[in-house]
């Protein structure tokens, strides 16, 4: 991530903790996230609880990829 938002700086001629700033605003959740949200997704998916789960796509991305419903 260090190295994207460096080279997002490069490009539009800013610091490297604006572009951090500016990426994490474009996230629904406001913060970026970190190692436990996706180990949260995979203790779920591995428990009982998700038996009815098939065949998914799901992005741990807090909001950063917007859908055609958001």
């Amino acid at each position: 991530m260090e190295e994207l938002f460096e080279n997002r700086a490069m490009l539009l001629g800013i610091s490297p903790e604006e572009a951090r700033k500016e990426f994490v605003n474009e996230t629904m959740t406001g913060h970026l996230g970190d190692p436990k949200d996706l180990a949260s997704l995979a203790v779920w998916l591995l428990s009982p609880k998700s038996k009815f789960i098939t065949g998914q796509t799901i992005s741990i991305d807090g909001g950063m990829i917007k859908s055609v419903f958001s």
